[in-house]
């Protein structure tokens, strides 16, 4: 997990968009809209400061 390691040494908030559950089911139906809302989120996080 990058941002496990990227919090170990950088104090910082992560926003991920979780598409799947890793198991064998796993595809990369959802991997944009995935992506799509956790910048969204981000997006919106961020015009919420001052």
């Amino acid at each position: 997990m990058e941002a496990a390691g990227l919090m170990n040494s950088f104090p910082c908030l992560v926003v991920r968009g979780i598409c799947d559950y890793a198991d064998s089911h796993k595809n990369k139906r959802w991997q944009l809209y995935a992506a799509a809302t956790a910048a969204a989120y981000a997006k919106g996080l961020l015009d919420m400061i001052p």
